[in-house]
């Protein structure tokens, strides 16, 4: 066992030596793409965040990985400040946009930075769905006219129907029969709406409207992770 185990690391040294990262293109202006996924590690379930941030020259449709950070702890403001300075800071200051969930953390760092911040349309309709009463809910018609509404909110391009949804969702969400978990939970449509449509706003970006792509590398990583029946520490998942 020992033998192999030196083995398989020789050949994984060799392996590392000759595949390398794809090079950044040299560009202008950058858009980012920042997720993160988190791992248990030991009896006490310590918690460790990896931190992904890719970036995407604003005239191009591929994005390249500049940022996969594995640290203790849970996602914040301060956490994703720090991932975010280990990218050059040549680099950083060509970055105009981010694309993220609505973690209220790193969507902070986006505007005191300056950056345009689109939040991600999938995390939010995942949100909706889990509220719009597939079953035998309360209020379930009324669940479902919110459903429309806020996806035609985020889909619509244009402007004064965006502003008729938000109208009508304000109503709807002060109905006496309406859910608490609903305003609840949606309330960042109404308060932030506007970071929904940045992608409307400035066109000339061609943001993406969701994280897909770099959840995509997430799914990589917990898939090994998982194929590798779990690993004993922090140190091993990050080799």
């Amino acid at each position: 066992r020992e033998r192999l185990r030196r083995r398989l690391h020789r050949s994984l040294e060799v392996w590392k030596r000759h595949h390398h990262p794809p090079a950044l293109p040299d560009a202008q202006t950058y858009i980012a793409v920042a997720d993160a996924v988190w791992f248990n590690f030991g009896k006490s379930k310590q918690r460790y965040t990896c931190f992904v941030i890719l970036l995407r020259p604003v005239e191009t449709e591929w994005g390249y990985p500049v940022v996969v950070y594995l640290r203790r702890g849970r996602e914040s403001k301060t956490t994703w400040a720090t991932a975010f300075s280990r990218i050059p800071s040549k680099i950083k200051s060509r970055i105009t946009a981010l694309i993220a969930d609505g973690h209220t953390g790193i969507m902070h760092i986006a505007l005191e930075r300056g950056w345009h911040f689109q939040w991600c349309h999938a995390h939010m309709k995942r949100k909706v769905f889990e509220l719009r009463g597939v079953r035998a809910l309360p209020a379930r018609s009324l669940r479902q006219k919110i459903t429309k509404l806020v996806y035609r909110f985020l889909e619509t391009p244009r402007e004064q129907a965006a502003s008729a949804c938000l109208r009508r969702l304000r109503y709807l969400f002060k109905l006496p029969q309406c859910p608490k978990s609903l305003p609840s939970r949606l309330s960042g449509v109404i308060k932030r709406g506007h970071l929904l449509r940045t992608y409307r706003a400035v066109p000339e970006l061609n943001l993406p409207v969701t994280t897909n792509s770099v959840e995509q590398i997430n799914n990589q990583i917990s898939g090994r992770y998982g194929a590798m029946h779990g690993l004993r520490s922090a140190k091993a998942l990050r080799y």
